[in-house]
């Protein structure tokens, strides 16, 4: 079962750097950085080793908030509500505010 997980990562790692190499119009830096991001929290949730899950969330916390503009808001904060990341929620909403309000009209 391991093994089985570790192959589908390596094969799913060489698609989306195949991805960005072959289409970087389609598939961006931003888009890279938000699939690690995903990638990294999902790792986040199943981790059971506390030290390395907030480690996790935190490195997944500072890519999203780099990408703030094409991210699921909703869904991230949702996810990190299931693992109890609230200071990543309050951050990442923050983030968001201040990157589309240029005026800080909201924030």
């Amino acid at each position: 079962c391991c093994c089985v997980v570790v192959l589908l990562k390596q094969w799913y790692q060489r698609r989306v750097r195949g991805l960005r190499e072959i289409c970087p119009n389609l598939y961006g830096a931003a888009d890279l950085k938000t699939t690690k991001a995903n990638e990294l929290l999902q790792s986040a949730k199943h981790q059971t080793n506390k030290s390395e899950q907030t480690s996790m969330l935190h490195k997944s916390l500072e890519l999203f908030k780099q990408v703030t503009v094409n991210i699921d808001l909703s869904g991230i904060c949702t996810q990190y509500a299931s693992v109890g990341f609230y200071e990543g929620i309050v951050e990442l909403c923050l983030a968001t505010a201040a990157d589309q309000d240029n005026q800080n009209l909201a924030v």
